[in-house]
């Protein structure tokens, strides 16, 4: 056949194979790239969109082929080789995935890429690589709070509890007028056992921003459990009173109260009290109900008849309400 009369029913193929795709038509479509692949076999291109059509179809097997076939044939096409690695991670082979990378960085530095890398080689639980990765990063990039942040759950991962702290720590001087970076260092010393250290942070935090109710209601969560209740409600009742503190947050901590029945014995007063601080604010069925689970708990059962009536009026619908108005009543 004529080199340019079979390039161009190549590329008439090639772009019926595309539109009948863009339809849905799959069936046609790989037809018209089965003969492209006849005219041109070492042509890429339609391996890739025969890889793309399988993916969609939800066949991975055939798709990494297809995929892996594209790129053996230019191997210099990063698209290629990302869906290919996207395709690994899809079945959850975070190794052959980061080996693809690895050529995809070798050919376009882009922080981007070299992030993603890192990323693959946390998963496939290879930390020590992953910081290796991170820290090739230029100053930049490497001090930006996402990347600081990925190397504290590698840290964190590997256990070295020293090296994801330091991390952190260097998120409040990179940006010290973030609080949130505080409350996280706080919540992590807590979490470690370092809890001189975190009530030391706490401090530190309110010191910047005495109203963040986000970082109230931390410090009240670190003295709850450490069975200081005192102090831990005297940080909820101010951070309740935050006009930054969305319901949804205030709502959580109510909720949890309610697994804890030794709290909700001796401090069922200072929780009504607290909900006492969004009723008035918040028309919403679940704070009915949140004050008659706590009435319920200790035996003021009319007290609890009374909410869940109001609560009912908001929500008919709401099968665990009616399930705790039945019980109330009897």
């Amino acid at each position: 056949m004529d080199p340019s009369l079979m390039e161009s029913q190549y590329y008439q193929s090639y772009m019926d194979g595309y539109r009948k795709a863009l339809i849905g038509n799959y069936k046609d479509a790989l037809r018209d790239y089965a003969r492209c692949v006849w005219l041109k076999p070492d042509r890429a291109a339609p391996y890739y969109q025969v890889s793309n059509i399988y993916e969609k179809a939800k066949d991975i097997d055939k798709a990494l082929y297809y995929s892996k076939k594209a790129m053996s044939l230019d191997t210099v096409n990063i698209w290629y080789m990302m869906n290919t690695a996207n395709l690994y991670q899809y079945k959850s082979e975070y190794d052959s995935a980061a080996e693809v990378y690895t050529r995809v960085v070798k050919i376009s530095n882009d922080p981007q890429y070299v992030y993603n890398l890192a990323l693959l080689y946390a998963q496939s639980g290879k930390g020590k690589e992953a910081l290796s990765v991170l820290d090739s990063l230029g100053d930049e990039v490497g001090a930006s709070q996402q990347v600081l942040m990925t190397k504290h759950n590698i840290y964190n991962s590997l256990k070295e509890y020293d090296s994801a702290i330091a991390v952190l720590r260097s998120m409040t001087k990179l940006f010290p007028d973030d609080v949130n970076n505080y409350g996280m260092l706080a919540e992590y010393l807590s979490e470690v056992g370092r809890n001189e250290s975190a009530k030391k942070v706490y401090r530190e935090t309110l010191k910047l921003d005495s109203t963040n109710g986000l970082a109230l209601l931390s410090f009240g969560d670190f003295y709850v459990k450490n069975n200081n209740t005192d102090s831990g409600f005297y940080y909820y009742t101010k951070a309740f009173c935050c006009s930054d503190l969305k319901f949804e947050n205030k709502l959580g901590v109510i909720i949890n109260f309610m697994s804890d029945k030794n709290l909700l014995d001796s401090k069922y007063r200072e929780i009504i009290g607290l909900l006492d601080t969004i009723q008035p604010r918040v028309e919403d069925y679940r704070i009915y109900a949140a004050y008659a689970d706590v009435y319920m708990n200790v035996d003021k059962y009319e007290l609890a008849r009374k909410y869940l009536n109001e609560s009912l009026k908001l929500e008919k619908m709401n099968y665990i309400i009616w399930q705790q108005d039945m019980v109330v009543n009897n």
